[in-house]
């Protein structure tokens, strides 16, 4: 990501970008981002995905294991794994 330096920043802009960041529990980054997202229309960071499907999911983890061979493991195997690993 890119980075930008702002120089001689009126006092009583400065302040008012601090108070409106703590008043919206952000950092003063975070607040200046939300207003050049408002001034451009331009997202700063991408949205997030929706839910997650985790049918689709354990599918794809499924043909992944069978295409590399790789065993099925249970719950317990895997929990007993990190046991044996731990001692």
């Amino acid at each position: 990501m890119a980075s930008i330096t702002i120089k001689n920043i009126p006092q009583p802009l400065y302040e008012a970008m601090k108070a409106k960041a703590a008043a919206n529990h952000r950092s003063l980054t975070g607040e200046t981002l939300v207003a050049m997202e408002s001034h451009t229309g331009q997202p700063a960071l991408p949205k997030t995905p929706g839910p997650i499907d985790f049918e689709a999911w354990d599918a794809e983890i499924a043909a992944l294991r069978a295409k590399h061979a790789l065993p099925s493991l249970t719950v317990e195997e895997i929990e007993a794994a990190i046991e044996e690993g731990r001692r």
